[in-house]
């Protein structure tokens, strides 16, 4: 038990001295448009016909809209397009 303690015991104190940094340096940092972040969201702004005051901001969530659909754009864009 003492031995395993002692070859331990550098891994302890790096870890001691390096706090939350410590378990975090084996995660990788990737763009924002990585495919693992998934698809963005849709931002509008939405204007009353003949007006380019007091929009309206709409987001839509392509991740959920997608959900029971696959990659079928059809229904997706009915989706979009639904009030």
């Amino acid at each position: 038990m003492k031995q395993q303690q002692d070859k331990i015991k550098g891994d302890c104190a790096d870890e001691e001295g390096e706090g939350f940094r410590y378990t975090q340096k084996h995660i990788k940092e990737f763009d924002m448009n990585h495919k693992l972040c998934g698809p963005k969201g849709l931002r509008l702004k939405v204007y009353e016909n003949g007006t380019y005051e007091d929009e309206t901001v709409v987001y839509f969530n392509w991740h959920l809209a997608s959900r029971g659909v696959g990659h079928d754009q059809k229904k997706i864009m009915a989706r979009v397009s639904r009030k």
